[in-house]
């Protein structure tokens, strides 16, 4: 099997899967940040009623009571969650709660008569209203808003901008702020604007470093003083604002700071009392309430460490069911109460704090993803559906989609790791498909098995590809296995053919020879080789074997010729002999029949002479 250990990944700090199915990819603190303000809006959906109002202690001072100010801190954490989600469930929670606090309105659009706080409890319906519309892009709680904004400034109008308390112009500003942004009326942001100079110009106390309680310059007294009227910096920057707000930072690190990195006390005793709610008083215990407040403010001014300590200290007094409780005391004792109000202002410090670091970590990360992706583009790696998902990163990023802008990245980050695995299997693949045809294999139907792999890979199928890939190479092992199989099978008929012949006695050292290069061969992988080598070692020992045979033949017909010379030189012989013999024969019968003769003719002429004479 090949190795596919190759992977190009974003070096993001870690991976985990939330209760809502979500992937993140943040940074240690970011990520507890954002589970704990998914637990807060989880908590209140599991425990809201049908007609928006929940099953949960509202407030230490009105814990039963279903105080539209409350309800309103209530509608915004489900409405801030929608939107860092796009989940559709906090959105109808919020639409809950924000039909029952419209319902609720007065006809001069506050809700004096569902709310115990100041103003008519108009400060936190009136910014959920405004989220309501920025975040779904709806008008549908638009009479409402404008109703509750008209009623905001008319209240400030009748009692003149020194409002009783400072701290209140700040949330009111930020409000009036909200309501410009979700409707882009240019009035409400000028009146927001009057508000904010009468923060700067008047109502801080340079002497003591941080903003008064009152407009009469009592205090300051405690976290709420620091922190509340910098609250329009959320919205909009105001650089003198900001000048103020730092110092009134430090103010509250040298004042409140409590018995453990990150907790706060409510109050100083270094302030004027003049708030008669003895936890605003408590100079003693801390608060998630305003260890939130502080988060809030050091977030803002871009206060890093102290930031950290703060969400590190909160989401240690989170309840496991999402609630945050209500106070710890130096003695480490915990008050494990649990209120919405509390609650709320533990999300709104978390979720300020995710507001900033998300996109400066997400921002990071995307630009990471940007050059992990380019390196592999410079590989030849096919990343169109990783740049796709990282489009879309950028794009949810810019829309303050935080959590679609992590999915998408985390979809990038993973798709380029399978691109890039497939990308490698498909070129291990080819190179294994190509030694093993050099070697002499039928690789042809792993050839196209590879092809379908690439056209998979090219259409962005990675499982398919590597699937499609890994038969290729399965073809190609077996191809191979195939050619191993009969390379040993004509290794033994050799090795047979040359021990049966080598038995006869005949010399076969040459092909011997040749066989163990075969045999080398073989152990090497080349079975091509091994086999042209094995076929060449018999060859030989029967090129050898006939030799020897032919000897034997010549040998056999010389002695078959020698035999008949012998044979035929015997008959010359004895056939000369006898000829001579009867020549000797022939030639004493003549030479006797000459003599017989010759008497004959002596005898005849005798006779002759005779008869002459006597005839």
């Amino acid at each position: 099997m090949l190795k596919q250990n190759r992977i190009l990944a974003i070096p993001v700090l870690i991976l985990l899967v939330f209760q809502n199915s979500a992937v993140v990819i943040l940074g240690n603190t970011s990520e507890d940040a954002l589970n704990s303000i998914l637990k807060v809006a989880d908590w209140l959906v599991a425990n809201q009623n049908l007609d928006g109002t929940f099953n949960l202690e509202m407030s230490h001072m009105h814990s039963e009571y279903q105080d539209a100010m409350i309800l309103g801190c209530a509608a915004i954490v489900l409405l801030e969650t929608y939107q860092i989600t796009e989940d559709y469930k906090y959105l109808k929670a919020a639409n809950l709660t924000l039909t029952l606090l419209a319902n609720w309105q007065e006809i001069d659009g506050d809700w004096s008569s569902h709310s115990r706080y100041a103003a008519g409890g108009v400060y936190y319906p009136i910014m959920a209203f405004a989220k309501f519309q920025i975040y779904t892009g709806s008008d549908f709680f638009m009479d409402n808003m404008i109703r509750a904004a008209e009623s905001l400034i008319k209240l400030a109008e009748e009692k003149s901008v020194r409002y009783y308390y400072v701290f209140e112009m700040g949330e009111r500003s930020y409000a009036l702020l909200l309501v410009w942004k979700a409707t882009n009326i240019s009035r409400y942001k000028k009146i927001a604007n009057k508000w904010v100079r009468f923060l700067v110009e008047e109502a801080f106390d340079h002497k003591a470093g941080s903003w008064n309680t009152r407009i009469d310059g009592k205090g300051p007294q405690g976290m709420w003083d620091v922190v509340l009227p910098t609250l329009p910096l959320l919205v909009s920057n105001y650089v003198t604002l900001r000048e103020l707000a730092n110092l009134s930072f430090y103010w509250a690190l040298e004042n409140l700071s409590s018995f453990e990195p990150g907790a706060y006390v409510p109050a100083s005793p270094r302030g004027e009392m003049v708030l008669s709610n003895d936890v605003y008083r408590d100079q003693t215990n801390a608060y998630p309430h305003f260890v939130a407040e502080f988060l809030i403010l050091a977030t803002v001014l871009g206060r890093d460490a102290e930031a950290r300590e703060a969400v590190e200290w909160l989401i240690s007094m989170q309840a496991p069911d999402g609630g945050f409780y209500f106070r710890k005391n130096p003695d480490g004792s915990i008050d494990k109460r649990e209120y919405v109000w509390d609650s709320f202002w533990a999300f709104f410090g978390l979720h300020t704090y995710l507001q900033r670091k998300m996109p400066e970590e997400l921002g990071s990360l995307i630009s990471e993803m940007e050059s992990q992706i380019q390196t592999a583009e410079a590989q030849g790696i096919n990343t169109s559906i990783p740049r796709k998902y990282l489009m879309l990163a950028q794009e949810s990023l810019n829309s303050e989609k935080y959590l679609k802008a992590m999915n998408c990245l985390q979809k990038a980050n993973r798709t380029l790791k399978d691109s890039s695995e497939a990308f490698d299997t498909i070129n291990e693949v080819k190179s294994l498909i190509s030694s093993i045809k050099e070697k002499g294999a039928n690789v042809s139907a792993a050839e196209l098995k590879l092809g379908e792999a690439i056209n998979a890979y090219n259409k962005g199928d990675y499982d398919a590809c590597k699937e499609l890939a890994l038969n290729a190479e399965n073809l190609a092992n077996l191809s191979l296995l195939e050619l191993k199989l009969e390379a040993f099978r004509v290794l033994e008929d050799v090795r047979a053919f040359l021990n049966e012949t080598a038995s006869t006695g005949l010399n076969l050292t040459e092909a011997e020879i040749l066989f163990s290069e075969a045999l080398k061969l073989y152990s090497e992988g080349n079975y091509t080789g091994a086999i042209e080598l094995a076929k060449s070692a018999r060859q030989m020992a029967i090129e050898a074997l006939s030799l020897t045979e032919a000897k034997k033949t010549r040998f056999l017909a010389v002695g078959i010729i020698v035999s008949a010379i012998v044979s035929i030189l015997s008959i010359v012989i004895w056939r000369r002999h006898e000829a001579k013999r009867k020549e000797l024969e022939m030639k004493e019968f003549i030479e006797e029949f000459g003599d017989v003769l010759e008497k004959y003719v002596i005898l005849l002429e005798k006779e002759e002479s005779e008869d002459k004479m006597n005839g």
